[in-house]
């Protein structure tokens, strides 16, 4: 899981860098984290990505 992480952080930094901040790839790029950091065992840490992506679904 920790490569996972490492890739799906890459990408999130990557679609922060070309995308606007409301684009719904960024929401799915922070549940990836989310899903990685769920199966990992860190719940409270996969519910703050959870969290932010919602945020941003709602906000768009």
């Amino acid at each position: 899981y920790d490569h996972a992480l490492e890739h799906y952080n890459e990408a999130f930094q990557i679609k922060l860098k070309f995308l606007s901040n409301q684009h719904p790839s960024i929401a799915a790029a922070l549940r990836n984290i989310g899903m990685v950091h769920e199966k990992k065992g860190s719940i409270e840490k996969a519910q703050e990505y959870y969290a932010q992506a919602n945020d941003m679904d709602s906000a768009t």
